[in-house]
This record gives C-alpha cells, structure tokens and sequence, in this order.
C-alpha cells in the first residue's frame, strides 16, 4: 500500500474507531511502528490532528457536549455573563475527567473518554467537516488570495460585572468588513472572523 493511502485509510479508522494504538495500525497495516509513527507525525503536520484536536477542545462543542452528557443540570454558577458563553461546561467536564484520573487512574480515565464520551456522543466526521476555528480559516483565505489582513482589537471595562469586554474589527485590504465582541481576545477574534467569512460567501 502506497504511504498516501495508508494515510488516508489511518485518517477514516481514527474517525470511525475515535480511538487507535500505534500497535493496532502496525498489526493491521504490517508495517512498522516507526512507519505508523511517521504516518501519524505527517498527519499532525498536516493539520489533521491538529485541527480534529481543536475542535474537541473548542468552547462552543464543549458546551453543548456537556450538555448532550445531561452534566448541564448539574452546574450552577453566580456568573453575570451568559454562562453558555463561558468556559464553565468545558472546566466542569475537565474537572470531572481529572477526578476520574486521580481517583481510579490513567487507564479508567481513558476509558470514559473513549468510552462514555467519544463512543456515545462524538462524531469525527461530523467534526471533520465542521470547521469552528474561523480565524484560521480567514488567515487561510487571506493568505491563498494574497489579501491583506487585520485584526484590530479594542479593550473596555465594564464597571457593573466586573469583566473587560474586547472589540474586534477584521480589516480586509484597508475595508473593515467584520465585527465581534467577547470577553477574551480570542473570542472577539473568533467572533469577527466568523461575521466576516459570512460576508465573504455573500460576496
């Protein structure tokens, strides 16, 4: 099998199992596990793992994973902001995790995240094809069609809840064409970039 192909191949198991050793791919593909081992390098390099790693760990997919999980009831919180645009879920289920990990160890809390979690409420190609990183995507675009691009972000404090507000303005060739707000920089950087690749596809 030509390395391509057993690339590909080790790209659709990872997506359908959700979970692999290099052991396995060695045994299935017979190979070696230097050669497994360089396959996986090359996808990461790629952005496959990358990007697939991203988006389980991405805020707005936590949320709703913790939720999907029925966590969500078990959660209360004094926050002033809208708590499903906080961290809160993804910390809760971070915690739940680590207890796991501290009270039965490594191998038990493998086995809920592959398990209880990725088996049962996680769909790798469903997560393939959703590209949530916005400011990548735009930085992408900008960089294949030779666009300038910027992304100016602006700080406030709001005095009632305590929390700073950030503003930011994507400026594409000098024309702003996308606004966001969040509580962090990423946010708002996200947030925009999003406003603006809609524009984009308008265009």
């Amino acid at each position: 099998m030509l390395p391509i192909a057993r690339k590909n191949k080790i790209k659709e198991i990872i997506i359908e199992k959700k979970s692999v050793t290099v052991n396995e791919l060695t045994k299935l593909f017979k190979v070696t596990e230097e050669t497994i081992r360089r396959d996986l390098k090359q996808l990461e390099d790629e952005g496959f793992l990358t990007k697939t790693r991203s988006k389980l760990v991405n805020r707005a997919f936590l949320t709703k994973l913790t939720n999907d999980m029925g966590l969500g009831v078990f959660i209360d919180s004094n926050t002033t902001k809208n708590i499903d645009n906080s961290h809160i879920y993804g910390d809760a289920l971070e915690a739940l995790i680590g207890a796991i990990y501290l009270d039965k160890g490594y191998h038990a809390a493998k086995y809920f995240i592959t398990k209880k979690i990725l088996s049962n409420f996680v769909n790798l190609a469903e997560i393939e094809q959703n590209d949530l990183n916005f400011k990548s995507r735009l930085i992408e675009w900008s960089q294949k069609n030779k666009k300038e691009l910027e992304f100016e972000t602006s700080e406030e404090f709001n005095e009632k809840s305590k929390q700073p507000k950030f503003t930011t303005v994507v400026i594409v060739d000098n024309k702003k064409i996308g606004f966001g707000t969040g509580t962090s920089k990423k946010e708002a950087h996200q947030n925009a970039a999003r406003i603006a690749i809609n524009k984009l596809e308008d265009l």
